[in-house]
């Protein structure tokens, strides 16, 4: 089995990620088979006000995830 990772900063608040797995099998089974997933990582910083009443909301993480998929 192989795999890689690569990660890098493209700004302080984009990034880009590449993880890519290799598995070598027997002829029977295919002989190999390759998965790699490329990911664009994107920061929003969220500052929540004080409300006028002393309350703090929480802060809170947002996730947008869409997929692609080849199969041959």
């Amino acid at each position: 089995m192989l795999n890689s990772k690569f990660k890098t900063d493209i700004t302080d608040r984009l990034a880009f990620i590449q993880n890519w797995q290799s598995i070598l099998t027997d002829h029977a089974s295919g002989q190999y088979t390759h998965h790699a997933i490329t990911t664009l990582e994107f920061e929003i910083k969220q500052c929540p006000q004080t409300k006028a009443n002393g309350d703090i909301p929480e802060k809170s993480d947002l996730y947008l995830n869409v997929g692609w998929g080849v199969r041959f």
